[in-house]
């Protein structure tokens, strides 16, 4: 799942509504322009374990930077709090 969310650009039409997509990312530029968060960054490092929240994350910020011009970085992280969680890398 993972890879093929990342290759399409973040959009799998047949698991999530676009619209919430959008509303999400929404709000993260809005924090994001009022904290002043990303006014210096050329890259920015986003860790994530694989899991749908982390995933979802790792998207939004990749749209993000898309938009703001950053490049987004992705690092996995193996917290090991779920039992099979090292095999989401390899999904």
């Amino acid at each position: 799942m993972t890879s093929s969310l990342l290759a399409n650009g973040g959009s799998d039409s047949s698991r999530a509504d676009p619209s919430l997509f959008d509303d999400a990312l929404a709000r993260v530029a809005s924090l994001a322009a009022r904290e002043r968060m990303f006014r210096r960054a050329h890259r920015v490092m986003v860790a994530f374990s694989g899991g749908p929240d982390s995933l979802a994350c790792l998207l939004l910020m990749r749209e993000l930077g898309r938009r703001e011009g950053f490049e987004v970085v992705a690092a996995h992280f193996d917290h090991q709090l779920r039992s099979g969680s090292a095999a989401d890398l390899e999904r």
